[in-house]
């Protein structure tokens, strides 16, 4: 079964003969829709094919024809782009009438969050990042696609490492131009057009990284930074001592700054002899302790675990508070539930190998009795600007 505006969304769909289960809708474009979904083994991959609803409501027949023909045609472009900086193509077939893309599922985070988090990346940090978009780029180009819409919101930093995934090779297939074949037979060379391109692409993306603006988004403050402190302020606006947070965080001791983080949060929430936070606490919880808090995990864990962290896997998952099936979403994105089993804190993984999102755990998660609060918590999170 086929919806009329694309693949069937609900949970546990399967496709191909059950070689694929639709798991949740991850997001739609101008003309797109893509969706998580899981293999025979339970690996996670991405499937992403046409919205039928838009095509038909925006353009005409022939219009659809000529978009669903380069969709087509750049998908099966993409099978020959192998390169370790682009996401690679796993899979391509017809469900019903619609043309569907498989992809490789990449577990991390937009470099335009990371940037958003950490205001600034070191120099060679930012350069790393640069080099591998720019391979990716000629290789892309190489392969007879043109991509249009480089930008850090559509590049994905792959978790526990230093690697980049340009992951809008999706938004290329609609907003990409073809090199004309005669061309792609020829010796490769990229023209002048493609090397300015390139160059203003990274040029753009490199100011980002290392904070100087953000030419993405006017919204942005067009302002260079003040000159860059990795310290972190431990200021409390109820008397709380992060002495303690900040010490064991510094030393990568994950079990014992889990421990902390969920007393100082207790603290900060009034709620120590209880041991839990209820609806009313949560709402109450100081601004400035939650982000001294999160800093401390985002500064030290680099961008992997933390308050804020966990608040944008929550967005990711759609999270709602009266959908169950999203507390499941994120507590396997996490990694705090397996195999359908929800685990506690003795079942945590205290290392950066750890899934991103994952740590700090006991305050939130400690055998499920604050996962009703979370939607409460992470909106507080919100509020705060964390």
């Amino acid at each position: 079964m086929v919806a009329s505006n694309g693949l069937e969304s609900r949970a546990d769909f399967t496709l191909q003969n059950g070689k694929y289960t639709i798991k949740e809708e991850l997001g739609r474009g101008r003309f797109a829709i893509t969706y998580l979904a899981q293999d025979k083994n339970g690996k996670d991959l991405v499937i992403k094919t046409l919205d039928e609803d838009k095509l038909h409501q925006q353009l005409t027949q022939a219009e659809r024809d000529s978009l669903k023909t380069k969709f087509v045609n750049e998908g099966r472009r993409m099978e020959r782009c192998k390169h370790p900086h682009v996401v690679p193509l796993l899979d391509t077939f017809m469900e019903g009438q619609l043309f569907c893309l498989a992809m490789e599922y990449i577990h991390g985070d937009t470099l335009e969050s990371i940037v958003r988090v950490r205001k600034f990346l070191p120099e060679q940090e930012a350069l790393g990042y640069i080099r591998q978009i720019g391979e990716a780029l000629i290789e892309v180009h190489r392969q007879g696609l043109l991509h249009r819409d480089v930008k850090p919101e559509n590049i994905i930093v792959r978790a526990g490492q230093q690697f980049v995934q340009p992951s809008s090779l999706q938004s290329g297939l609609r907003n990409g131009s073809s090199i004309p074949r005669r061309q792609r037979n020829e010796k490769f060379t990229l023209s002048p057009l493609k090397v300015a391109i390139v160059a203003v692409t990274l040029a753009a993306l490199a100011g980002v990284v290392v904070g100087w603006q953000y030419p993405f988004l006017s919204s942005r403050p067009q302002v260079p930074p003040t000159e860059p402190n990795f310290s972190v302020n431990l200021n409390s606006e109820v008397e709380v001592d992060y002495s303690k947070l900040q010490n064991v965080l510094a030393q990568g001791k994950w079990k014992e700054a889990d421990d902390e983080t969920a007393d100082v949060i207790l603290k900060v929430g009034g709620r120590e002899k209880e041991g839990w936070l209820d609806t009313a606490s949560i709402k109450k919880l100081s601004c400035t302790d939650l982000r001294t808090i999160d800093n401390l995990w985002v500064k030290h864990s680099e961008s992997r675990f933390g308050l804020s962290v966990q608040q944008r896997i929550w967005e990711r998952v759609g999270g709602t508070p009266d959908d169950y099936r999203a507390y499941e979403r994120f507590g396997d994105r996490v990694k705090w539930r397996v195999n359908s089993k929800w685990l506690g804190q003795n079942n945590s993984t205290f290392t950066t190998k750890a899934p991103e999102g994952h740590l700090p755990a006991k305050t939130l998660y400690n055998g499920g009795y604050m996962r009703k609060e979370l939607p409460g918590f992470f909106s507080r999170v919100e509020t705060c600007k964390v």
